[in-house]
């Protein structure tokens, strides 16, 4: 270095040219001809190669920066990188010792994107494909009190994540221990879920929402008439509820029919033709079993096999039973019992006959004039004459027996009075050809709609990936002077 102007001893250090030729005259380095280097040797005496100190911002609108680079080109203003590759210590190092409680939270390090265009604000990646375990692009750790991360933003989401691994979620969310008893996730407010059966799927019916439309905790579709709840081969093994509803508005049904007497006809043969019986499920069990205690039934499930039962009880994929629809079946059959019962009642005529007999002696059998087809008539026995005593000794479906005590030319009027129940005569019932073709459907056609909807084995799940990452705890291995 030189003496500088007038050959002054004071230029001969970097503090003395700092001001050589005048206050801040030598502050500029002009680097046209390779880059200013500084070099920390291994023998150097030193942990830091440069040592910055700024003493100066006495408050928080007077902040100073110990360090500012500027870059006006292509390229980055402070670049950064360690070659060692068994060097645990991050590239670049920052500390904060804030002791604020408020609004203003300091951090180690931040970054802003305040350009017009489309930027971040901090930028992490990751490429390291080790069998060891999974890398992060961004880790946040909290210790104590504190999150790992937090992300907020004044308009949009607070924070977007995406994936181009189609076996991969969007976000993988893990409670303590990786285990599926402990919380893993925690939502405040109301959550929506797209899952259209495409993947650019758009308008209603491909969003499933949590909120409270019902007045309270409501798991919902966005419109009505989509969603499911389960699916045929899928099925839930439990539910639980006070009540549910069918959706049965006029206005959502088409094809409405109502029942004549040869549709009633039918559904009564079908009722008669079905089979109740108890039984339980194969996956249940006679005995507790520890681990599994839901899977106990002591008691028998009491209802009817899908095979056993008319197509217009069944579902869609003619794989389980409808449940309203069988409601209804029964309540049909009911009120066509009580129709048959009243009219039955209506149909029930008296045979009526009657004459006039006479004896000489003890007793006489007088023979009916009608069929009281094997029903047993009420008799009833008028004297014409006088008589000490009589009364009817036997009765059957044929005649009676009246027998008096010592008469002579004994003159009596009989009446006999019977109810004869009027048999209805069973006739096919006469079901229009279309209705029929929906209510017993052709087998081929049951067969490919089953096969189109009936899910066969279990759904298609992801896996917790990266499970062994939180193996590799992040240490604050920091450089102090």
């Amino acid at each position: 270095m030189g003496n500088g102007a007038g050959g002054s001893s004071e230029c001969t250090t970097l503090d003395g040219a700092y001001n050589c030729g005048g206050a801040g005259a030598g502050r500029i380095i002009n680097a046209n001809n390779g880059a200013v280097e500084i070099k920390l040797p291994s023998s150097g005496t030193d942990l830091a190669a440069l040592y910055v100190e700024s003493n100066k911002g006495a408050s928080i609108p007077a902040a100073t920066a110990g360090i500012e680079v500027l870059h006006t080109e292509f390229g980055a203003a402070l670049f950064a990188e360690i070659t060692k590759t068994t060097n645990p210590y991050p590239t670049v190092q920052a500390i904060t010792n804030t002791s604020l409680t408020g609004t203003n939270i300091s951090s180690g390090i931040s970054g802003y994107h305040e350009g017009t265009g489309i930027g971040a604000g901090v930028w992490g990646e990751a490429s390291s494909n080790s069998p060891a375990g999974a890398s992060w692009g961004v880790k946040g750790q909290g210790n104590n009190k504190s999150f790992g991360g937090y992300f907020h933003s004044q308009s949009y989401p607070g924070l977007f994540a995406e994936t181009n691994d189609y076996t991969s979620p969007a976000i993988q969310a893990a409670g303590a221990a990786q285990s599926p008893l402990n919380p893993g996730l925690l939502l405040v407010g109301w959550a929506q879920f797209k899952s259209g059966t495409a993947p650019d799927a758009t308008g209603y019916g491909v969003n499933a929402l949590i909120n409270n439309a019902a007045g309270e905790i409501t798991i919902a579709p966005d419109a009505g008439g989509y969603g499911g709840i389960g699916a045929p081969g899928i099925e839930w093994y439990g539910l639980f509820y006070y009540s549910a509803t069918q959706a049965s508005r006029r206005e959502l049904k088409r094809d409405i029919t109502y029942f004549d007497e040869n549709v009633n006809s039918y559904l009564m043969n079908n009722i008669m033709a079905m089979k109740p019986s108890f039984y339980k499920y194969k996956s249940e069990n006679d005995v507790k079993i520890a681990g599994n205690e839901q899977r106990t039934r002591y008691n028998m499930h009491m209802g009817f096999i899908l095979d056993e039962t008319p197509d217009f009880v069944q579902d869609n994929s003619f794989s389980g039973i409808d449940i309203y629809s069988l409601t209804t079946l029964g309540i049909t059959g009911v009120q066509i019992n009580r129709r048959d019962i009243d009219e039955i009642k209506e149909q029930m005529t008296e045979i009526f006959d009657f004459g006039t007999a006479s004896l000489n002696g003890n007793e006489i059998f007088v023979n009916y004039n009608k069929d009281f087809q094997g029903s047993e008539p009420v008799v009833s026995v008028t004297p014409m004459s006088s008589v000490k005593d009589y009364y009817i000794k036997s009765q059957s479906s044929t005649g009676f027996t009246l027998a008096v005590e010592d008469a002579n030319n004994f003159k009596f009027n009989w009446i006999a009075v019977a109810s004869k129940p009027v048999k209805s005569q069973q006739s096919t019932p006469q079901i229009d050809a279309h209705l029929k073709s929906q209510l017993e459907v052709d087998q081929a056609k049951k067969q490919d709609i089953h096969k189109e909807l009936f899910h066969e084995g279990p759904q298609k799940t992801v896996e917790l990936k990266g499970a062994d990452s939180n193996k590799y705890k992040s240490q604050k291995l920091e450089i102090k002077k």
